[in-house]
């Protein structure tokens, strides 16, 4: 198949924050996983949509392990123009990490940040102090904050329905 665009997405959190369950519940909605072993290194997925007549490509890198793996991330967060964030932690500290490592390193830079914190349940009600992460880099406009759990399907949908408007936006700016 032939697509008008092809995007990269690195998926970064602490060990155990749920990003391979992020993923496969989007890609195949798999929210019933009994035991999913950790991510060493980097695992790969690929997905093609279409939006708006046209195809995009998501090249989906999940991360393992947290920072663990630095020095081989650094080539994904190269070529990542959209960088998700899943936390399962009430601080910022991993948060304050990636933003130090993207205000290290001029060659990435993420068009987008998606900071999502995985609710355990429904009725968690944890909000991060948006502002303060904000301000960790101001060279980048385009963050946005979900709180969503990774075992619903609809909220899930809701954070890469966003994902398909940012292609889609960015495609026809160019």
């Amino acid at each position: 198949m032939k697509y008008d665009s092809t995007t990269n997405i690195i998926i970064l959190g602490e060990q155990s924050s749920g990003k391979t369950l992020f993923i496969n519940n989007y890609l195949y909605n798999k929210t019933k996983i009994t035991h999913m072993p950790p991510t060493i290194g980097v695992d790969y997925y690929k997905k093609g949509i279409n939006y708006q007549d046209n195809n995009y490509l998501l090249k989906i890198w999940d991360t393992g392990n947290g920072l663990l793996y630095k020095n081989i991330l650094e080539f994904y967060l190269k070529n990542s123009s959209i960088f998700i964030i899943l936390t399962t932690e009430h601080n910022s500290i991993f948060i304050k990490k990636i933003f130090d490592i993207i205000h290290t390193n001029n060659q990435i830079s993420p068009s987008n940040i998606i900071i999502i914190y995985n609710k355990k349940c429904d009725n968690d009600s944890f909000k991060f102090d948006e502002s303060s992460i904000l301000n960790y880099n101001t060279t980048i406009h385009n963050i946005y904050f979900h709180y969503i759990n990774v075992m619903n399907n609809n909220e899930i949908q809701t954070v890469f329905n966003q994902i398909k408007f940012m292609i889609f936006t960015e495609f026809n700016n160019n």
